[in-house]
């Protein structure tokens, strides 16, 4: 009987710190969800295109040193809307992206409707 009850409240220390562990980790900001500069993406069916936004690129991780950042990235975190220059075919394009979350997913629609995709799905 003396090890069932000890058994049950090594179970309810465990419990409790699981509890102190998700309150801990919903304190915390969750990083920024970035698209790297030159990033190569699906544009269209058959399309692919090279991307560049007007945002600066984390080059440490949260360092706040700016001095070593890079331009080109675009920032998806906390915007509905992103402005991005698309390159492809010689061409440099800009257009308005709208950004779509649903929890810590994020989809790109482009103007004509298209869903960005990852450029490895082309064959």
């Amino acid at each position: 009987m003396k090890g069932m009850i000890g058994v049950l409240a090594v179970i309810f220390l465990m419990l409790a710190g699981c509890d102190q562990v998700h309150e801990v980790m919903a304190e915390q900001r969750k990083p920024n969800v970035m698209l790297g500069a030159g990033a190569q993406v699906q544009i269209g069916e058959k399309k692919t295109a090279k991307v560049f936004g007007p945002d600066q690129c984390e080059t440490g991780f949260e360092d706040d040193d700016t001095s070593d950042d890079v331009r080109g990235c675009t920032l998806l975190t906390g915007n509905d809307k992103v402005q991005v220059t698309l390159v492809f075919d010689g061409v440099k394009l800009k257009e308005t992206w709208t950004v779509i979350t649903d929890n810590d997913r994020y989809t790109l629609v482009r103007p004509n409707g298209y869903l960005i995709r990852d450029a490895r799905t082309i064959n």
